[in-house]
């Protein structure tokens, strides 16, 4: 399946990891894909600038548990090679691999809102 999934290990209040599951992506078809996140929205995934998907639990972006780790967040587009717990939701195979092209790539320091992310899209 070409799931589109954001996956935040260990970003609720307890510890435990949040997937947000977007839509079947299509092929032989560009799309523009957005995560935002901040404290008082928290986590929300867009493909061309459309809301596919969101969770009030992701309260932290965080690769390790505890309050004083030095882990620093990494992004991973593709195929994500731990142990992931979105395993068999919605179908999902964690074995699977990102088969197709990547044009362009943005980290910003803030979180984008609607008007920005349409914005970015525009030809």
């Amino acid at each position: 399946s070409n799931t589109l999934v954001a996956y935040l290990p260990n970003a609720t209040a307890t510890g435990d990891s949040v997937n947000i599951i977007g839509p079947q992506m299509p092929s032989n078809a560009w799309v523009h894909v957005a995560f935002t996140w901040s404290t008082e929205h928290l986590a929300k995934l867009y493909t061309s600038s459309y809301l596919q998907g969101e969770s009030g639990e992701a309260r932290t972006l965080n690769n390790a548990r505890g309050d004083h780790n030095s882990s620093p967040m990494t992004i991973t587009l593709g195929k994500y090679n731990g142990a992931a717990n979105c395993e068999g939701i919605e179908g999902i195979s964690t074995s699977q691999t990102f088969m197709g092209s990547l044009d362009e790539m943005f980290v910003f320091a803030r979180e984008l809102q609607d008007n920005d992310l349409a914005q970015i899209i525009k030809p």
